[in-house]
């Protein structure tokens, strides 16, 4: 995978979490245009982030929404995976 791919890969990471029950809504969300060059090796890595994040939202946290943001500043890439909310349906 490679730094333009992060964006589309994270995209349909968080769609099929939310497909998978991981949350009811499971949302990417961009920020920022330019950032450092990231090689394959780290674009990987934040993906792999990301991913195992989910899981652990699916697996131990009762929330019903959740945000993955990946914020590009000029020194530096930032991916966040946060409840946008706490408790569980009711």
């Amino acid at each position: 995978m490679d730094e333009a791919g992060l964006e589309g890969a994270l995209r349909l990471l968080c769609a099929r979490a939310q497909a998978e029950g991981a949350a009811a809504r499971v949302r990417f969300r961009p920020v920022g245009a330019a950032g450092p060059a990231l090689d394959g090796q780290a674009t990987a890595a934040l993906f792999r982030v990301a991913q195992s994040s989910l899981a652990k939202v699916r697996e131990h946290a009762r929330t019903l929404n959740v945000q993955v943001t990946l914020r590009r500043e000029p020194d530096r890439v930032e991916l966040e995976v946060a409840p946008a909310d706490s408790g569980s349906p009711p």
